[in-house]
This record gives C-alpha cells, sequence and structure tokens, in this order.
C-alpha cells in the first residue's frame, strides 16, 4: 500500500507433481492517482503448466490474462498547475485494454550436441481509448490478433579442446490489426474504420567459436520480411500494401587477456519496419498522422569494451558505443491544430547518430559495506539538415507556416547527455542491507524543440533509500522491505 490510495495484492502458488509442474499468480493493483481522475484499475492472472517426460525433454503451456482500466488527466495549462496542480483540465478520458495470451513451449535434447527449442503463441488484445479535448471528444477502438512461432536448432560441440556453438533458427508471425474511431470537432465529426493484416518471416543463423583459449569470435546473418495489407473500409482510395526485407549481418570478437580481464569488439546491422499506424495512422487525410512513403530504419552499431576483474574486492568495466542510424521514423507534427494540413506527421530523417561511453565500477569493501557507481554520457544528434514541424502561429495567416530549421549537429530532445547513479550498500547484520542510491541526470531539450532554440529542462538530482531484509526460513524465503523515494 502507499500513497493516493494504492493498493497491490498478490497471490502465488507453485510446485511440482510426479513429472508435471505448476505456477500460478494472480495480482491485483489500484490508486487513486495524483490528479483527479487519474485512478489506475489493473488485474492479472498468469498460470503455467509444465511436463518433463524424460530428463531430455521440457514442455510448459501458459497462460496470461490482463484488464486493465485507466482514467488518463489530459494535459494541464501552465496557468491552471499553479493555482491546482491536481486539476484536470477535460475530466473524462480513460484507458481500458484487455490481454489474452497462450504460450506453448517446448525442449528437447538430441544425443551429439544437438537440442531443438519450439514455441507457438496466440494473443488477442482490446483496447479502448476515450480521449475530451477543449474542442471536442473522441473514441478510438482497436482489436489485435496475433499468432506465430519459433523453431531453433542448436548444436555444441568440442574440437581439439575449443568449444563450438551453432543456432539455426526461423519465426514467423501473423496479426491482423482492426481499428474503430470516431471524433466530434465543432465543425463536424470525424471518423475512420481500418484493417490490416500483416506477415513477419525471420531465418537467422550465428555460430559462436573459440579460435583459441583466449579467443572468442561470434558471426551471425539475419533476414526479415515483412508483408503489409491496408484497407480503409470508409476511403478506398487510401488502401494500400507494403513489403519490406533486408539481411543483416553482425559480428564480434573477445580476448580473454587474463581469467579477470577480457577485451571485445561487436558490430551489428539494425532494421526496422514502420508499423501500420506509422504509415497509414488514422488515413492518408489532413488530420490522420500516416505515411505510406515511409522507409524503413536502418542503423550500424558499433561497441568496444573493457572488463577487468580488480582481485576478489572490484569489478570494472568501460565501453564505446555508437549507432548511426539511418530514415529514423519521427513523429513531426501531432496536433491536427497545429500541423500543416495535408502533411503527414511521420517522417524518415535521413542520418542521426547515438554514441557515447559508459562505465561501471563495483566494490566490495567488507563483509559490511559494497557499492556501484555507474556513468554513461551520450551525445544523441542529428545527422543532415532539415526542416521539421510545419505549422500556423495563431493569429497569423494560414499561408505563412511556421518551420524548425534543424542544423547537423542539433540535439535530439529528451536525451541527456550525463547521468550518474551511485549506490552505497551497508549489511548491518547477516539478511539486512541498507542502501542509499543517488541519481543525476543532466539537462535535455524540450520535445519539439529539435532545432535547440528554446531553454533546456534543468538537471535534476534524486536521493533514493530503502532498507531490505531477506532470510531463508524452514520451507521458504522470508523477505521485506522498506523504500523512501525522492527524499530531497
Amino acid at each position: 500500500f502507499g500513497s493516493f490510495h494504492r493498493e497491490r495484492y498478490s497471490l502465488n502458488a507453485s510446485g511440482p507433481i510426479g513429472k508435471f509442474d505448476y505456477y500460478t499468480n494472480f495480482s491485483r493493483e489500484t490508486e487513486s492517482g495524483f490528479r483527479d481522475e487519474s485512478a489506475a484499475r489493473i488485474s492479472r492472472v498468469f498460470g503455467k503448466l509444465g511436463y518433463r517426460p524424460t530428463e531430455h525433454t521440457d514442455i510448459t503451456v501458459s497462460y496470461t490474462y490482463v484488464k486493465d482500466r485507466l482514467q488518463q488527466a489530459g494535459t494541464l495549462p501552465l496557468s491552471q498547475a499553479a493555482i491546482d496542480p491536481k486539476r484536470n483540465f477535460t475530466p473524462g478520458d480513460f484507458y481500458d485494454s484487455e490481454t489474452n495470451v497462450v504460450r506453448l513451449n517446448a525442449r528437447h535434447e538430441f544425443p551429439f550436441g544437438f537440442s531443438v527449442n519450439a514455441n507457438g503463441f496466440y494473443r488477442r488484445l482490446a483496447q479502448e481509448q476515450f480521449t475530451v479535448f477543449q474542442s471536442g471528444r473522441g473514441t478510438n477502438n482497436i482489436m489485435t490478433e496475433s499468432r506465430g512461432g519459433v523453431f531453433q536448432l542448436n548444436h555444441n560441440s568440442q574440437a581439439f579442446g575449443l568449444s563450438n556453438a551453432f543456432v539455426l533458427g526461423s519465426e514467423y508471425t501473423r496479426n491482423d490489426f482492426g481499428n474503430r474511431s470516431l471524433a466530434f470537432f465543432p465543425f463536424g465529426p470525424s471518423s475512420s474504420l481500418r484493417s490490416t493484416d500483416e506477415e513477419i518471416l525471420g531465418l537467422y543463423a550465428q555460430d559462436t567459436l573459440n579460435l583459441t583459449p583466449q579467443l572468442i569470435l561470434t558471426g551471425g546473418v539475419r533476414y526479415d520480411r515483412n508483408d503489409l495489407d491496408f484497407i480503409d473500409n470508409l476511403d478506398a482510395a487510401n488502401n494500400g500494401s507494403k513489403v519490406f526485407h533486408r539481411t543483416t549481418p553482425r559480428a564480434g570478437l573477445t580476448y580473454l587477456v587474463t581469467s579477470g580481464m577480457s577485451l571485445y569488439f561487436s558490430y551489428g546491422q539494425g532494421f526496422r519496419v514502420p508499423t501500420y499506424n506509422e504509415l497509414f495512422g488514422s488515413g492518408i487525410g489532413p488530420f490522420g498522422q500516416g505515411n505510406p512513403n515511409l522507409r524503413p530504419m536502418r542503423s550500424h552499431n558499433y561497441e568496444v569494451g573493457a572488463k577487468v576483474q580488480v582481485q576478489s574486492w572490484g569489478e570494472a568495466s568501460v565501453a564505446l558505443f555508437r549507432a548511426d542510424v539511418r530514415d529514423e521514423i519521427y513523429l513531426v507534427c501531432g496536433d491536427p491544430s497545429t500541423c500543416n494540413f495535408g502533411t503527414p506527421a511521420n517522417q524518415n530523417i535521413p542520418e542521426s547518430r547515438r554514441q557515447g561511453v559508459e562505465a561501471t565500477f563495483k566494490a566490495k569493501f567488507s563483509q559490511y559495506f559494497d557499492g556501484m557507481v555507474n556513468y554513461t554520457y551520450t551525445q544523441a544528434t542529428f545527422q543532415t539538415d532539415l526542416v521539421l514541424n510545419p505549422y500556423f502561429v495563431p493569429g497569423t495567416p494560414f499561408s505563412v507556416p511556421f518551420l524548425e530549421n534543424v542544423k547537423r549537429g542539433d540535439s535530439i530532445p529528451l536525451v541527456p547527455k550525463n547521468r550518474l547513479s551511485v549506490t552505497g550498500n551497508y549489511h548491518p547484520a547477516p539478511g539486512w542491507t541498507v542502501s542509499l542510491m543517488g541519481l543525476y541526470v543532466s539537462t535535455q531539450f524540450h520535445t519539439g524543440d529539435e532545432e535547440n532554440a528554446q531553454p533546456r529542462i534543468p538537471g535534476y538530482f534524486t536521493l533514493n533509500s530503502r532498507i531490505a531484509y531477506e532470510q531463508s526460513v524452514p520451507g521458504g524465503q522470508l523477505s521485506g522491505f522498506l523504500m523512501l523515494n525522492n527524499m530531497l
């Protein structure tokens, strides 16, 4: 239990029954929320049954049910927030979701180091979102049905005292999306009725080979194909089909300098196709966010690092990373009251980049004290000059839009450059841990300020603490904790 009438109840049961084993869980979570009409109610049921006919075969089937209802307080103008920060300026918003998932997993080990893994799933997701805004209201209903599976062949072998691990697999997913929306504006209603069929196929192979006892080479390749068919039941002119496919490699090299020190390098390519919503949105018209001409995102990812064990009391690691992204899908403008009507909201950014360094140090000073320090520096930038966010300034003619002129090197919003966390643990007695955790996050640019022209969101520091107890007792484990967040 906690503030704002937060309550959570959980019930679990598990155990073996001969060659079978089971696990069940039920949980319910509620709270009233900080803002007016921002209550939440979440219920979850999970059950899993396992069967091991032999020591080489393991089969499990599971079922998950989740029911959510979240009241969502809308955006609050600063003038109202200064008077009452808890007020809900546009009451009535809610999000309702119901999920059903069935999974079947099987694994069997064969002689000579071979094994197979297979799984299948079915998922049904029903969502309803009701939104109230100053000039109207709208409802959006989404139904999603997904089914598919993965089949993977594994082989582990030894040759000349060196190990080798090989993986070959395939996966298939079929998604059926249905969407119905209705909105009321001062100038009249707007509606949509859409459906999308999606088929996803993936083929992959990877091999991890010990070239020497100290040198490990990893190489892999993956092929992806994605077929999308979109139907607009109210306007056939919006119908469309898309096919995306790409082969992406990956490779890595690890060198074990000593038993306590290793160096590594990895390279991989990334590939993400546009989602049906990014492609078609709520239609291609003036109020839709869709852009059927979107290209898939591609990336080249590099990482080089080192890990060192400092005797028996410390461990340190450092990594340099870089991701060069092509055609990043960017939501440029999502508010039909300010967007340049007719301009697709989702656009491809030709080039962008994330690069930086991450360092971690862990130490155990004695049986009473240990701690960890982690620092990350991230530079997220646009790598091409672009024009974004066309919208009309209130009080000016519609023929004079305001444009954001983004220059190469401008920072991507909401990515802080510096992030430092420090954790200290004190163990006064067996089973007890007292922790103090500090987190510093540096300044970052606001959403929508891609040209970096506005004042930044200030950096902040938070201090949290935790007291925990954990001890083995006859028949199980006893644990408890008390946590204090944002102590300052």
